[in-house]
């Protein structure tokens, strides 16, 4: 009987073993047990405010101008429209998209040579403002510059891993893997790896607990172009406690006991009834 209890009780352990806890799926985990969070609804933190990205070699940008025009566009740019009359009139550049030369430099129609390496958009913007306007070609010029090689890749314990790109300024890890479509059951949310090119041939590697608030407070909660994260796999990969799952494993587990109980009542019935064929045996008198 108690060799019989034990082999049930390692079966249930196996299954649970299998599982993994509910915590260990929260993102950004609130459980004061965990992580020492005293209210679960109005947690604050203060996000340390990335700098901004300052251009590098091979970096493609998209710039457009707008500016009032004292001459024709098509001398400047093909692709430009004009509007108005005489020397008032609109005058646009098309969005064209520049790559950062290997020595850092764009060159733009009616400005030249322009080094933008090191250099954030917003300072790009205004140093093409002040070129045309100084050319006497364009006044009133106004610029707007984009990043449009800002691409992530993605990879590991996520539905949709791959290389994605971000429209928008700034993205942060979060809404990056929502973007690759969630974190899978079988993401191990506290070993996130994230791969960063800190300079030209030098990798860093940090690990990030997202399940863990206080992430939000790194300084790589924020992402970069060109960074990889990959999320690692949890250590059991077999079974996971959600959704429908839950109801298969209790009752597999309600099954493994009714099961057991029947084998130990012939277990208990075979001891406690003497042999028949023992009982029957002898000489009459």
């Amino acid at each position: 009987m108690s060799r019989t209890f034990i082999i049930l009780l390692v079966v249930v352990l196996a299954i649970s073993s299998a599982c993994t806890s509910q915590k260990d799926l929260v993102l950004l985990n609130m459980d004061p047990k965990m992580y020492g969070v005293t209210n679960d609804s109005t947690v604050t933190y203060q996000i340390q405010v990335p700098e901004p990205y300052k251009i590098k070699s091979e970096d493609q940008l998209l710039i457009t101008v707008s500016g009032l025009g004292t001459t024709t566009m098509e001398s400047i740019n093909k692709t430009s429209s004009t509007a108005g009359i005489a020397d008032l009139r609109q005058a646009y550049f098309s969005p064209v998209n520049y790559v950062v030369d290997k020595e850092g430099f764009i060159n733009l129609p009616l400005v030249g040579d322009l080094k933008v390496v090191g250099m954030t958009v917003e300072q790009i913007q205004d140093s093409v403002n002040a070129r045309l306007i100084n050319s006497g070609q364009i006044r009133e010029a106004r610029s707007l510059v984009r990043l449009t090689n800002f691409y992530i890749t993605v990879m590991g314990e996520v539905n949709l891993p791959g290389v994605l790109q971000i429209s928008q300024e700034q993205v942060n890890i979060v809404q990056a893997l929502g973007l690759a479509g969630d974190l899978t059951d079988y993401a191990n949310l506290h070993r996130v790896k994230l791969i960063r090119e800190i300079e030209k041939g030098t990798l860093k590697t940090v690990v990030l607990d997202l399940g863990d608030p206080a992430t939000v407070q790194s300084p790589f909660f924020y992402l970069q172009p060109g960074d990889i994260l990959y999320v690692e796999p949890a250590k059991s990969k077999s079974l996971v406690v959600t959704g429908q799952s839950t109801s298969v494993i209790l009752s597999s587990i309600s099954f493994v006991i009714v099961l057991a109980s029947t084998v130990l009542q012939i277990i208990n019935l075979s001891q406690n009834n003497p042999n028949n064929s023992t009982a029957g045996s002898g000489s009459p008198d």
